[in-house]
């Protein structure tokens, strides 16, 4: 009907010169377009400019629906054929022109979901309604059905002798194809996107042709049942060969991995198992995370519950050594190391040997003493360090160095969304972020340093919304259900406060840095801003003193403990898988493994004494002496408990 000569008889000359036009004409209109879309990434060529990255990506989506265009309607080829062929040029000529892969890889990811979406749900709707009428008119009967059943078997057959009769050529090219994979890909050819968008064009354009010469009732009813029939084996194929080939695979023994490929998958996981000691090693370098539950890290990630007492010396050795030396503190050990001792059954009189040397190690006395050498070494370092150094004839305002110190915070909330200790999307993140703005705010108008006070100010507007929500629920709730909102809000605040602190205290080492020493003007103005950043810790920390139950403060530390682990684990399974060390479904596998147990992880309740559940027992109240004060988290080194918590089991709620 393309070619003019709509209802006429097409003979074998004009058929292979139709043929020509339509595939030939196709793949070079599809060449040219192709080599357009090169030119255009190639001058796209700027990497690191994310509005060039998006421009790339519209570029290349909007010339090949430009390619397809004009091949099919302007110049009545293939449409399909010069797409194919543009997207080969790119493949091999412009790939290496993408300034993000990625990017682009998971725009037409979703771009191809959306539209298959779209296909599939119009298309089924229009092939169900036309089933229907032709039902009720007669034309489709039990009899069309069987055709339907007829011709979706004959369409395997011919797929396995097109397959075996090529078997002797792909067996020796290639990778050599087997023939449990020929089986497969014969069982494996669905009918989905491309057979019903040609079905439904043919349908419109024949329909829309016989409507304006009246002549093609005959062929409008040909191109109806070509339709049916379409839709019908995509949704035979889709049902049968797609929901059963999971199976299929398993039984033809696809799906199994080879020996050696089970020792591979086995040495990466001795691997995690490393990183997450390792990872669990460094969060003990943090005060906030010295009194920790280790036995309840043991129960929710079955990688380390077999931590030995030797292997926790071989990492903190291997921590140290990778560490510059005025960068290194020593971890916070001391119940790590208690309850390891007591499950290797190791004595006293063996931790005095020098192979348990490193984990004697004080954090607190380490510190003293490299304050105490920095001190000697005076201000030479600062001054040779520092990157404001030549700043000395104009050095920075008190202002400036606020606003700066605020954008270092910014950057720290980010760092810790990285390292798992933040989510991005979480309230909390958004609170903190917030604060920032409005303490920036109040910077700019000359104000002090005081981003504590806007985040006191978000946590009190979810309290009065708690507080209201208790009161317009005329005491419906049960005691357990109040006491699991109060518990969330305050383990909330908690992890929030924990996540002010972290940024603190890396903000004013790296402002230090930068600072301090380079002149008297300079070292003053920053030496301020340090100061209040260290006002409103020291607040944190005197409330927390005063306010907050030590032992909720700990869970609270060792649930976000277990979490930042599974994290961690996630992204280093997640880096195999982008190194192409780990296959996708195995990278699947693991993933999945270490998400239920992270789900896991936020169902199971600390219990005290290994009785009564938290909400049960702990009165959470207790962590506010009125609804106006602000709990806090865990900033500065608690000595009320220095033995350590005395959590030792969990149950789940």
């Amino acid at each position: 009907y393309e070619s003019g000569h709509v209802g006429e008889n097409v003979d074998f000359a004009y058929g292979v010169k139709l043929f020509c036009q339509k595939a030939l004409g196709g793949a070079a209109i599809g060449i040219m377009f192709g080599g357009g879309i090169v030119f255009c990434l190639s001058y796209l060529n700027r990497k690191f400019g994310r509005e060039e990255n998006i421009v790339q990506v519209t570029a290349v989506l909007g010339m090949v629906y430009l390619d397809y265009y004009v091949a099919d309607l302007v110049c009545a080829t293939s449409g399909v054929i010069a797409t194919v062929a543009a997207g080969l040029i790119v493949k091999f000529f412009g790939r290496g022109s993408i300034n993000n892969m990625s990017l682009m890889d998971d725009f037409f990811s979703i771009t191809e979901h959306i539209l298959n979406t779209i296909l599939f749900t119009l298309g089924g709707l229009v092939w169900g309604a036309e089933i229907i009428r032709n039902q009720r008119e007669g034309n489709w009967s039990g009899k069309d059905w069987g055709y339907l059943i007829l011709l979706y078997v004959l369409l395997h057959v011919i797929r396995a002798f097109l397959f075996v009769s090529v078997y002797p050529i792909t067996s020796r090219i290639g990778l050599s194809t087997t023939w449990p994979e020929t089986c497969f890909q014969i069982y494996g050819g669905l009918r989905g996107a491309v057979g019903l968008a040609l079905a439904i064009a043919l349908e419109n354009e024949v329909g829309a042709i016989g409507d304006d010469v009246n002549t093609l009732e005959k062929e409008i009813s040909w191109v109806n049942q070509v339709y049916q029939m379409v839709g019908g084996i995509a949704l035979l194929t889709l049902v049968i060969n797609g929901s059963s080939a999971g199976p299929v695979l398993i039984w033809l023994g696809l799906a199994d991995s080879s020996e050696a490929r089970k020792k591979i998958i086995k040495a990466y996981q001795v691997l995690l198992r490393a990183e997450l000691v390792e990872s669990l090693v460094k969060l003990l370098t943090t005060e906030r995370f010295k009194h920790i539950d280790i036995a309840f890290i043991e129960n929710n990630i079955p990688l380390v519950s077999d931590l030995t007492l030797c292997q926790l010396v071989e990492t903190v050795e291997h921590l140290k050594d990778i560490t510059p030396s005025d960068k290194y503190c020593p971890p916070y050990l001391g119940n790590i190391v208690s309850h390891l001792q007591m499950k290797d059954g190791i004595t006293d009189d063996d931790m005095e040997l020098q192979t348990y040397e490193i984990l004697r190690d004080d954090p607190v006395t380490h510190a003293r003493k490299k304050q105490t050498e920095k001190r000697k070494m005076g201000r030479r370092t600062a001054t040779t360090s520092s990157i404001f150094a030549m700043m000395t004839d104009d050095p920075p305002s008190t202002k400036e160095l606020r606003l700066l110190f605020i954008s270092m915070l910014r950057a720290q909330y980010e760092k810790q969304i990285v390292e798992g200790l933040l989510t991005s999307q979480h309230g909390m993140t958004v609170a903190l972020q917030q604060s920032l703005e409005e303490a920036e705010a109040h910077v700019c108008n000359g104000g002090e340093l005081n981003d504590l006070h806007y985040l006191q100010k978000f946590h009190n507007i979810s309290l009065k919304l708690n507080k209201y929500l208790t009161k317009a629920s005329c005491g419906s709730f049960r005691r357990s259900k109040k006491n699991s909102v109060d518990e969330m809000i305050h383990k909330g605040w908690i992890l929030q406060e924990m996540a002010f602190g972290i940024a603190h205290e890396r903000a004013q080492e790296f402002f230090q840095e930068q600072f301090v020493g380079c002149d008297k003007d300079l070292s003053e103005a920053g030496k301020v801003v340090v100061a209040e950043s260290k006002k409103q810790m020291k607040e944190v920390a005197d409330d927390l003193n005063r306010n907050v139950n030590e032992e909720f403060v700990i869970r609270v530390s060792t649930h976000k403990c277990v979490e930042i682990l599974l994290n961690k684990g996630i992204k280093f399974i997640e880096s195999l898988s982008n190194n192409g060390l780990l296959k996708d479904s195995e990278t699947e596998e693991m993933v999945e493994e270490m998400v239920h147990l992270l789900n896991k992880t936020e169902k199971v309740g600390v219990n005290v004494q290994g009785k009564t559940d938290i909400s049960r027992e702990l009165d959470l109240s207790t962590l506010y002496e009125d609804v106006n004060k602000i709990p806090v988290a865990p900033f500065a080194n608690v000595n009320k408990h220095e033995k350590g918590p005395v959590v030792d089991t969990v149950e789940e709620h």
